[in-house]
Formats: C-alpha cells, sequence, structure tokens
C-alpha cells in the first residue's frame, strides 16, 4: 500500500467517522446543559443554585458552563441537527490530531490506518452528547504538544497554559493533563539521572515547571477550585445511592467485563504490540500507557483515554514490527504483501464501522425523540398544567429545557441536594413505599407526575408506582404518548378541563408497548421488557405472541433472576402450543 493510497483512505475514515458520530442528540445530560447555556446567556450570570429544580436553593456549580454555552449557540443557529454536526465533528477532529501525534512519532501511514481506525471506534460508547467530547480532543492537543516538546524543545509546549484554562472551563476531565505530564516528567528524569540525553535537564526543568503555571490555570474558572468539587460530589452521590443509581452513573463505576469487554482485549492487545516491538520501546510510552489502563480499570469514564492513546502511540511499535519482519521476510514487501495489508485495513475498518452504523445510522441527525416526553411537555405547555413536577429521573433535564421558568421539576440527572437525591431513589425503586410517596408529593406540593411505566434503564414496569397512582382517587391520567404518561392531582384543575382529558387507565398498557419496543430496540438484552411485553399479551389474550416474548425473557434472563410467575406461564404456553 503506498502513501497516497494511505492518505486517500486515512481521508475517507476520517469522513466516515464524522458521518458515524453525527448521531441524535439524545444523552440525558445535555438537555440540562442547554438549558444552562440559555439561562447564562439570557442572564448574563453564573448556575451557583439548583436554578431548575425544586431544590432551588441547594450550591450547584456548572463546571462545563462554556461547552453548555456553546451547544446552546449552536441550537440557537441549527437546532438539534447542528448539535449532531457538531458532535461528529469533535470525535472526528480528535481522531485528525491522533493521527498527527502518531506521525510526528514516525510512524508509517500504512501501520497507522492497521491501528488508529480500530482504537478510535472502539470509544464508540463514549461518542455521546457530553462535554467529556472536549476532554477527549483537549487530551489529543495535550499528546501533540507533549511529543513536540519531546521531539524539539522549545517554547511552544507553554502553550498547554491556555490550552488548561479554555479546557477546565469546558470539563473537569481536565485534570487528566497532571498524570499524562507526569509520565513524561518521569521519564524524562530517569533519562536525565541516566545521561542517556544531555538536553534532557533542560526538559526537566521546563515540565516541572509546568505543573505550578497549571495548577493556577485550574483556578481561572468561574468558580475557582469550587469546580471540581461537582465532580467529587456527583461520585460519591452515585456510589451512595446504592445499585439502582449506579445503573445510570455506571461511568463512575470500575470496569466491569459487561460494561466493556472490548478494552480487555484492547490492553491485552497493547501488550502484546508493545512486547514484539520492544526494541524501540521507551520508559515514557510505558508508563503514559500502563498508567491510563489502570486509570480505565479503575473507573469506565477513564476507558476512552487509553483507547485514544494507543491509536497515537501503537503505529510506531506496528511500524517497527513491520520493519523487522521485511528484513527477515523481504517478501512480506511485494505486492501480495501489500494487497493483504490492503484487505486487512479494510477489514478493519468495515466490520466495527457497519456494526456502528446498524445501530447509530449515517449521519443520522436531529434529536432522538424516544429518549425524552416530547409530547408530554408540549401537552403541559398547551395545556397550562400547574408547574410542581414530580419526573422521572432522566427525563428532569429536557422538562427544564422545554418548560423552566413556568415549571419547575423534582429533580434532574445533576441533582446535588442529597435529601432528594435520596427520596428520589426511593421513590423509584422497584417497590416504593406508597405511603412515603404519597407524603412527599403532598410535602412538596407536586401537582403534576410525568414517569414513563417502565423504567428506562433497568426495563421493569413501574408498576408499584403507578397502580396505587391511578387508584388514587386524587389524581387522574391526562396524556398517555410517546415514552411517557402524565398524572395531574385532581384539586389543582378545573372540573370540566379534568371531564374532558381524563384518560382510562388501560392507555399505561399502549405507551408500555411503545416504549418497550423502542427500548428492545436500543438493547435487545433487557428482558425485563420482554417480560412486561409478555404480561400484556396475555392479558390480550394474544397468546402466540406472549408465548414468543416469554422465549426471549427466559433465554436472556439468567436462571437465578428469572420470575416464577413468568417460568410458570411459559411452561403452560409451551404444552397449550
Amino acid at each position: 500500500m503506498g502513501n497516497k493510497t494511505a492518505l486517500v483512505f486515512l481521508g475517507v475514515f476520517f469522513l466516515l467517522l464524522f458521518g458515524l458520530a453525527a448521531t441524535r442528540v439524545s444523552d440525558w445530560d445535555i438537555f440540562w446543559q442547554l438549558q444552562s447555556g440559555k439561562y447564562i446567556w439570557q442572564t448574563q450570570s453564573m448556575i451557583r443554585t439548583d436554578t431548575f429544580t425544586l431544590a432551588a436553593a441547594t450550591p450547584r456549580w456548572e463546571h462545563c458552563w462554556l461547552h453548555d454555552l456553546i451547544f446552546y449557540a449552536v441550537w440557537s443557529v441549527g437546532g438539534y441537527t447542528a448539535m449532531s454536526l457538531l458532535k461528529g465533528a469533535l470525535i472526528a477532529a480528535t481522531a485528525v490530531v491522533l493521527a498527527a501525534v502518531a506521525k510526528r512519532r514516525g510512524t508509517s501511514l500504512p501501520a497507522l490506518l492497521l491501528v488508529l481506525p480500530l482504537a478510535v471506534l472502539l470509544t464508540f460508547g463514549f461518542w455521546r452528547d457530553r462535554p467529556q467530547l472536549w476532554s477527549y480532543l483537549g487530551f489529543a492537543v495535550l499528546l501533540w504538544l507533549l511529543e513536540d516538546f519531546q521531539e524539539r524543545g522549545g517554547r511552544r509546549i507553554f502553550l498547554l497554559v491556555p490550552l488548561v484554562i479554555l479546557w477546565v472551563n469546558l470539563h473537569a476531565g481536565v485534570l487528566i493533563v497532571f498524570p499524562v505530564l507526569l509520565a513524561y516528567l518521569a521519564a524524562a528524569a530517569v533519562e536525565d539521572w541516566r545521561k542517556e540525553r544531555s538536553q534532557n535537564r533542560g526538559r526537566v526543568g521546563i515540565l516541572s515547571l509546568l505543573f505550578p503555571l497549571l495548577a493556577g490555570a485550574l483556578l481561572l474558572t468561574p468558580y475557582g477550585m469550587a469546580d471540581f468539587a461537582v465532580a467529587v460530589k456527583g461520585a460519591a452521590l452515585g456510589v451512595a445511592s446504592g445499585s439502582t443509581t449506579q445503573v445510570l452513573n455506571y461511568d463512575w463505576l470500575p470496569w466491569s467485563w459487561q460494561a466493556n469487554p472490548f478494552y480487555l482485549f484492547a490492553v491485552v492487545a497493547t501488550a502484546l504490540i508493545l512486547l514484539l516491538g520492544r526494541s524501540t520501546l521507551s520508559l515514557r510510552d510505558l508508563l503514559l500507557l500502563g498508567g491510563l489502563a489502570l486509570m480505565g480499570f479503575r473507573l469506565n469514564r477513564h476507558t476512552p483515554f487509553f483507547l485514544l492513546a494507543i491509536a497515537a502511540f501503537l503505529p510506531l511499535y506496528v511500524t517497527a514490527i513491520g520493519r523487522r519482519m521485511t528484513e527477515r521476510w523481504p517478501q512480506c514487501n511485494g505486492v501480495p504483501a501489500r494487497w493483504a495489508v490492503f484487505g486487512l485495513v479494510l477489514l478493519l475498518l468495515l466490520l466495527p464501522a457497519k456494526g456502528i452504523g446498524d445501530e447509530s445510522g449515517f449521519f443520522n441527525v436531529g434529536l432522538s425523540e424516544g429518549h425524552v416526553p416530547v409530547a408530554a411537555a408540549e401537552f403541559l405547555r398547551a395545556e397550562k398544567l400547574p408547574g410542581r413536577i414530580f419526573n422521572e429521573y432522566v427525563w428532569g433535564g429536557y422538562l427544564e429545557w422545554q418548560l423552566f421558568p413556568a415549571y419547575r421539576v423534582y429533580w434532574d440527572a445533576r441533582q446535588s441536594d442529597r435529601q432528594i437525591f435520596a427520596e428520589g431513589i426511593r421513590l423509584m425503586a422497584a417497590d416504593p413505599d406508597w405511603p412515603a410517596v404519597r407524603a412527599i408529593l403532598d410535602r412538596d406540593q407536586i401537582d403534576v407526575i410525568v414517569l414513563p411505566p417502565v423504567h428506562y434503564v433497568a426495563g421493569y414496569r413501574q408498576g408499584r408506582f403507578l397502580d396505587p397512582l391511578r387508584n388514587e382517587p386524587d389524581w387522574a391520567l391526562v396524556f398517555a404518548g410517546g415514552p411517557a404518561v402524565v398524572f395531574v392531582r385532581v384539586a389543582a384543575v378545573d372540573a370540566s378541563w379534568l371531564a374532558a382529558h381524563r384518560l382510562p387507565d388501560n392507555r399505561i398498557e399502549d405507551v408500555i408497548m411503545e416504549l418497550t419496543e423502542f427500548l428492545l430496540s436500543q438493547n435487545p438484552q433487557l428482558y425485563r421488557a420482554n417480560g412486561e411485553r409478555a404480561r400484556i399479551f396475555l392479558d390480550r389474550r394474544d397468546y402466540p405472541r406472549a408465548l414468543a416474548e416469554l422465549e426471549r425473557y427466559m433465554a436472556l434472563c439468567p436462571p437465578e433472576r428469572r420470575d416464577a410467575g413468568a417460568v410458570r406461564t411459559y411452561q403452560a404456553l409451551r404444552v397449550r402450543q
């Protein structure tokens, strides 16, 4: 494969990556951030309290305020389509900078094509509409500046200071600068001690000077050091809340095979490539890649940084391995071998790209309406229902974005009030204490409830909450559509309005069928959703479809977690068949 061909394929990959990453807006946090950007722009003031929820007096800091403003500006110009394109552009730009890092290190273009596309595509699960996108790009630029300094020295390394000032106002992931810088400093210090490079003494001094400069740069935010309390507090809330919220906050959990099986393969493959290319191995690379790998095992949210690093660093070792192979077996440099490399590049590019495209599409831009209660929010606004809402945890941001200041939600996915966070988890548990639910609704003067009838992450039917609610004479179902149902307190609305809008309870089952179909399209392993569909088909006497859903439930659900009633029903239906 010649360099011109490799360049063409590299350009095709960047375009492909742009299209694969430019997907529909769906992350729940982005809506809270859009509302924050709107609020900051319109009021010309920073957010310092939990402004949009019922805990409006609770202190709150928005560490990614600049990200919020940028995405709000982009939305104002081009709506959700422009936001999708910006996400794709940030991921593609990250890959371009990583390719520049690899070329600066002296890699060959064929080796770059063998490694970079696969490594970047493995970060697919983290291509969400979140401020982490800026950290991925910032990380790539950080590596470029450090590698440039390693090769040429000079003052360009001090561009890290403005980079950190910008980065710290986009996302708290800027803290990764320090372990990365430490790896370069430690390697330079060891080389200086061994007197391998006389110029290392000056480099050690400059890298050491950067630590206090960059630490000072971290303070150049509207919040100062309070900025980073958000990340610590968010992690603590997620861990303290127990298993239910940890499903929602899986980024804060250690790596697990179930969460990210490809990460372990990537670490093992990296170790093998470094071993085979050990003649090229530097202490700097070993410290950096080893440290990032350990960080990834400690927290899921760190795994993309390791994968992005190997996209830039491993091609050099693949180049060295290829050079050794052609020296030992000259025929490896012939036309057939080059075509074999060409075919392998295509395979490594097209197979994962096809899987990603099948799941998310290509330039599939706009808003993913199945993730958020679009119609329910429009209903509340059009009907001017009372303004205090109890809501699904992950929907708080969207409801704020659509309805503030006329409405305040109970909580959102950035909740910082410990009492509301703990209460909300109990209320949304699989088996809530209904008298406690009623007491909290009364205490907080909540008159509207907006919920999905099926838990958005776990897939189980929220019947322990909704069944008592629809049997309460003080509450009435007034909307059922899309992924949401809306209940209103009877005493809070006019009797004639209620008579015109009250819905029969069986409309909830229609929403369950619609929502479970969407959830299973997103995650076919959500076996509890199959169980809920089977229950409704049974009620409707559609036994063939009930059996089909139960078969999927039995195939996916671990034996120790199977519901005894579902097992008996499955066996009875099989006999009936």
